[in-house]
């Protein structure tokens, strides 16, 4: 059997659809942390290399256009570095081109992967498609090395004047754009998932499968009280229907189950509503979650607010196969008294799994600051060893709830206040990363052990640190389609 099975997509076109400002927008494997290199395609004067001057916006210090453009795409980037992981480098070319528009309507962007695979070596189900980036996780291999896994491309001139009337992109870090802005960070975010494999690959006005196979995605879609009750084992005429059965068709996938608890709405016991909207909304319908969640959450077809945070979302890329859906959290237990330079003292850090299911490969990072050394390390599991100026420790597997003591011995050669960074990372799907990055200072006294007044051991955590994108793509006589409308309220689909 060949290694793999692959289409490209890269010969097919995304097709536009419309932004409407009243508002519809149609608009075990080895581990390592997650790397998504990006080619910033235009000119050197135009779109992502835009050298007009601009003003800093919500923590986005960029100087011209084209910065901060930069800057926002490779903060959603970043976000999704810190919640998957991968040995595949994910592969995506970025570009802005002069889209047109009105003040009513006007494309927003398209964005899509370029290849489908099935058969490839370590895939789950057989005769299964995958989006690239998930395949190549999957098989430990890119599997075309030839092309990027994911392209998108953005309209310019939504930053124009009179383009969707007052509206325009916020490249905004801080996820509050002013007025009717369009939060650039949640439209890229949203759409990368849709590239990571978010996506149904089934034709909802026909029920056909994508060439003969099921997909990944529709593999957890099932219809309540349906016979059969399986999407993929539907015939086509019961997947139209299935399409259009609004609060009846569900994502089944476990690790979306035990987390559904988080919604208010949209869940029959801990089945999750899929959109299922009656008429069906090509681009729309079998690729989002229902828009009666509640919260509301990233992958929904509705854009009510700005989110930086993958939600719920993340049970669903666990499901498909990104990995267990983990939550790995770094704390320092503070000093009960002040350290003292030239005598040794001890650093606790505490490495805890606070999510569901077992975070496997996990990795401790501690940055050696200077005027500090080490003399010795003892990890509650697992070893430590030193790189450079990095202390690395492997851990091993950490199940649910449980909790890794890591014993620094050190000490000052002078008195100061040093820095102490520490992160911790797993194969998995992290469903909080805010909590997996450590920044902390530390006070060395020169004579003696002062009382620091804090008796108390407290935690201290830091941290946190593809689109919305429209996206058609014509697939052997059939079009794959993701839109993401918005309404001045914005409806996005």
């Amino acid at each position: 059997m060949p290694l793999t099975h692959y289409l490209d997509l890269s010969r097919y076109y995304a097709k536009r659809l419309s932004i409407f400002i009243l508002f519809f927008l149609y608009a075990s494997l080895s581990y390592a942390e997650l790397v998504i290199q990006v080619e910033f395609s235009d000119g050197t004067s135009e779109g992502f290399n835009d050298p007009t001057s601009v003003a800093a916006v919500g923590g986005n210090t960029a100087t011209t256009l084209g910065g901060q453009r930069r800057a926002a795409l490779n903060a959603a980037i970043a976000i999704l570095e810190k919640t998957l992981s991968s040995t595949q480098p994910i592969e995506i070319t970025a570009t802005f081109s002069n889209l047109g528009g009105g003040s009513h309507d006007a494309l927003l962007a398209s964005a899509g992967t370029n290849t489908l695979h099935f058969d490839f070596d370590h895939a789950p189900y057989p005769s299964t498609y995958y989006v690239a980036a998930l395949a190549n996780k999957l098989a430990q291999q890119d599997l075309d090395p030839d092309q990027a896994d994911i392209f998108a491309d953005f309209n310019a001139d939504i930053d124009s004047n009179g383009t969707l009337g007052d509206s325009s992109w916020y490249y905004g870090l801080d996820g509050h754009p002013s007025g009717t802005d369009i939060d650039f960070m949640s439209v890229a975010l949203h759409e990368l998932l849709h590239g990571l494999g978010f996506i149904s690959l089934v034709d909802v006005t026909t029920g056909k499968k994508f060439s003969g196979r099921n997909d990944i995605f529709s593999y957890f879609l099932d219809r309540l009280n349906a016979t059969p009750s399986a999407f993929n084992d539907m015939t086509n005429k019961q997947r139209i229907s299935a399409a259009t059965a609004t609060g009846f068709l569900h994502w089944i996938g476990d690790t979306t189950q035990i987390n559904s608890s988080v919604l208010t709405a949209g869940v029959t016991g801990t089945r999750v509503h899929i959109y299922a909207p009656d008429p069906i909304e090509e681009g729309s319908s079998l690729s989002h979650f229902s828009d009666t969640l509640a919260p509301n959450n990233l992958m929904e077809p509705t854009y009510t607010e700005a989110h930086h945070s993958l939600g719920i979302a993340a049970a669903v890329l666990s499901d498909i196969g990104w990995g267990n859906l983990a939550d790995l959290s770094v704390t320092l237990k503070n000093q009960e008294t002040t350290p003292v330079m030239q005598q040794a003292f001890t650093l606790d850090f505490s490495i805890r799994n606070l999510g569901e299911q077992t975070a496997n490969s996990v990795v401790f990072h501690y940055k050696l600051p200077s005027g500090l050394s080490l003399t010795n390390s003892t990890p509650g599991q697992g070893s430590c060893s030193t790189t450079d100026d990095e202390l690395v420790c492997s851990l091993g597997a950490i199940t649910t709830q449980q909790t890794i003591h890591i014993l620094l011995t050190t000490q000052a050669t002078n008195a100061q206040t040093i820095a102490l960074n520490a992160s911790v990372s797993g194969d998995i799907v992290d469903g909080d990363i805010a909590n997996n990055t450590l920044a902390n200072t530390l006070m060395i006294n020169n004579n003696q052990q002062i009382n620091n007044n804090n008796d108390t051991p407290v935690e201290t955590r830091f941290g946190s640190g593809t689109m919305h994108w429209i996206v058609l793509i014509e697939l052997c006589g059939f079009a794959i389609m993701r839109q993401f409308f918005v309404r001045r309220s914005f409806k996005i689909y």
